[in-house]
């Protein structure tokens, strides 16, 4: 029998790689919500003002132009006399159609900012604004040669001292997906070419969220290469000499907790605090939280001491770097060891031997009521346990047995003439894939009469357990524009969760999330662990 069936599982610790990661206020670290900056909606990149006001960009809240269309606005979250942080505004004067985020504050009254090209900036730029008269003005483009950016999305942020900005783009230079760029300013003002980091920080995959300490000798970034090809990690780097051109190799952070392609990490040095941003406790979106203390990074032995003073940056570029293609070729089996599939819990596999009777009779030996719910043609078959006997003897191969109170479960040619297999209990948390629900690529219009028919199999046990509630969960893979995935993955649980409404399910018994690549469960570099990964989840919520 060719079923899959998913159970949710605790997380398991991290085990350690290399034992100096064992650093007791590194594991022990507790991730505080930034409440008033958090949404059900998506907060990613924060950014400290001197102030220690918290700016961030927020994407699909309904304030923002366009909705949930909107892919980012520039929202405010004021810090108080008591320490915690107001509900979030919008800051309409830094905001537009795109996407917006802030990149740092070079003094108490200027900010710069990145607009994706749109009708207020038809191209792509990082710009200055101006705080006169109780809001910001705008102001010019910050001039950074070799900023071209293929694509909407950019991360990145200007460091303490004001003198460089980190950035994460895909480029003409790029080695197939996002990769991260320094620029310096020299002593006349001016921003240096970009400076791509090199292959011992940018791979293939996707390199995000940039981060560069006070003192600019450490790097901090979040990848899914670095040997992390299924899911998204932290990692650090330190900078091996007095140029930004060799970087020593990535190594994780010692974290617990964190997961997403919105995942990030920074220490505001002025304030003496830090935040990461997660979808570890959301309905994948990002969340902000505050760590209590900067996280531990170790010194290694082989790191040499820098200096102070940096080389003047005014005609320095790298010699460019060959574009590699963004699948690349990986043999060592994929990370997906934050989605162990523990053990299933199932009742026992009751054998029934074939001793001439029907298979209606066979399946009566074992349960009281059940359906089998087969395609035919554009129609749904569905058989109970009052059905005629001799509607059995038809063709059910890639049928699907029902029974009240367990998970649906897929039947094979021959699983009715042999012996019957345990069922999976429908208790809280457990989880179905639904492997036979397909998209049209870039839609949520279904592929097929085959999807559609796999969503009234789902109506079906819906309305044979009328007590439970499921959500369901979308996903893609993780290649592409990240927050278009996500809303993507949203899109297309909305529309399984509209047909079942359309089929008589009660809406308040269906939650939606759309995690869009950040819970792979196979390899992302392989096409066959990509079409796994492009998938409808259904979770059961309460019995």
């Amino acid at each position: 029998m060719n079923v899959t069936i998913i159970c949710v599982y605790k997380k398991a610790a991290l085990i350690p790689v290399l034992a100096f990661f064992l650093v007791a206020a590194s594991w022990s670290q507790t991730l505080i919500p930034v409440q008033g900056a958090n949404s059900p909606y998506d907060e990613i990149h924060p950014v400290l003002a001197p102030s220690g006001d918290l700016y961030f960009t927020r994407a699909f809240h309904p304030e923002n132009p366009g909705g949930p269309e909107n892919p980012g606005d520039i929202w405010l979250s004021h810090r108080l006399t008591t320490g915690v942080y107001d509900t979030a505004k919008r800051v309409k004067e830094l905001s537009t159609e795109g996407f917006d985020l802030v990149i740092g504050f070079p003094d108490a009254n200027q900010v710069y900012v990145y607009h994706s090209a749109q009708a207020k900036h038809p191209s792509a730029g990082i710009y200055s604004y101006r705080y006169k008269e109780g809001s910001w003005q705008a102001g010019a483009n910050v001039e950074i040669p070799g900023f071209r950016p293929i694509g909407a999305r950019v991360s990145g942020r200007l460091s303490q001292d004001g003198d460089a900005i980190v950035l994460s783009m895909n480029s003409f230079g790029s080695y197939g997906n996002e990769d991260i760029y320094i620029s310096l300013k020299d002593e006349s003002g001016s921003w240096s070419r970009l400076i791509h980091l090199g292959p011992e920080i940018n791979t293939p995959f996707q390199e995000l969220t940039p981060f560069l300490s006070a003192d600019q000798t450490l790097l901090f970034f979040s990848s899914n290469g670095q040997g992390s090809q299924s899911s998204q990690r932290i990692f650090f780097s330190r900078r091996l000499d007095d140029t930004f051109a060799r970087w020593s190799s990535p190594l994780p952070l010692p974290m617990r907790e964190g997961r997403g392609m919105t995942l990030s990490y920074f220490t505001d040095g002025l304030h003496a605090k830090s935040f990461m941003t997660s979808t570890s406790s959301s309905d994948g979106y990002g969340d902000i939280f505050l760590l209590e203390s900067a996280l531990d990074v170790p010194i290694l032995e082989d790191w040499p001491e820098l200096s102070s003073q940096r080389e003047p940056q005014t005609e320095r570029a790298l010699s460019p770097v060959p574009i590699i293609p963004s699948v690349a070729s990986v043999t060592e089996p994929a990370d997906v060891s934050e989605r162990k599939i523990p053990d299933l819990v199932t009742d026992k596999a009751v054998s029934v031997p074939n001793r001439g009777q029907t298979r209606k009779d066979r399946l009566l030996d074992r349960f009281a009521v059940f359906s089998i719910t087969s395609l035919r043609g554009d129609s749904l078959l569905v058989l109970t346990d009052e059905s005629p006997v001799d509607l059995f003897d038809t063709d059910l191969a890639q049928a699907t047995l029902q029974v009240p109170g367990y998970l649906p479960i897929r039947l094979t040619a021959g699983d009715l003439d042999g012996d019957l297999v345990g069922l999976v209990p429908a208790r809280s948390e457990a989880r179905m894939l639904l492997e036979n629900i397909q998209f049209q690529r870039g839609s949520t219009q279904f592929l097929d009469s085959r999807s559609e028919a796999e969503v009234q199999v789902i109506a079906v046990f819906l309305q044979r357990n009328a007590t439970l509630k499921i959500v369901l969960e979308g996903h893609t893979d993780s290649f592409g524009n990240v927050e278009l995935n996500k809303k993507l993955s949203l899109d297309r649980a909305h529309a399984v969760r509209d047909r079942l409404v359309a089929d008589g399910i009660e809406p308040d018994r269906i939650r939606v999330v759309g995690y869009g690549g950040t819970r792979p469960i196979a390899d992302n570099q392989r096409e066959e662990g990509r079409m796994q990964n492009r998938r409808v989840e259904m979770v059961i919520l309460e019995e």
